[in-house]
């Protein structure tokens, strides 16, 4: 996982979207956790009348969701200080 250091970095240094960071989660995903993303990730899985971005198996039982947003730093910039995760929902 050292190895995606770099790329996360970058994402937030280029004002990256979910896109973009949905890019990176399915190469951590994938190369990172080894699943395979045909056999092991499902995406846009419905939830509730919603959809997660990701669905996980493994031996075929769905076992988690992942929702992905853009990754920003909210360490810094206009909303430091600002706890409440859920804020632009």
């Amino acid at each position: 996982m050292q190895r995606f250091t770099r790329p996360l970095h970058d994402l937030l240094t280029c004002d990256a979207n979910e896109g973009d960071t949905r890019l990176l989660i399915t190469d951590m995903l994938c190369e990172g956790l080894g699943y395979d993303k045909f056999r092991d990730l499902t995406t846009e899985y419905m939830v509730k009348q919603d959809f997660a971005d990701y669905g996980v198996r493994i031996d075929k039982q769905l076992i988690a969701f992942i929702e992905v947003a853009e990754y920003r730093d909210h360490h810094n910039g206009p909303d430091a200080g600002d706890s409440d995760p859920d804020r632009d929902r």
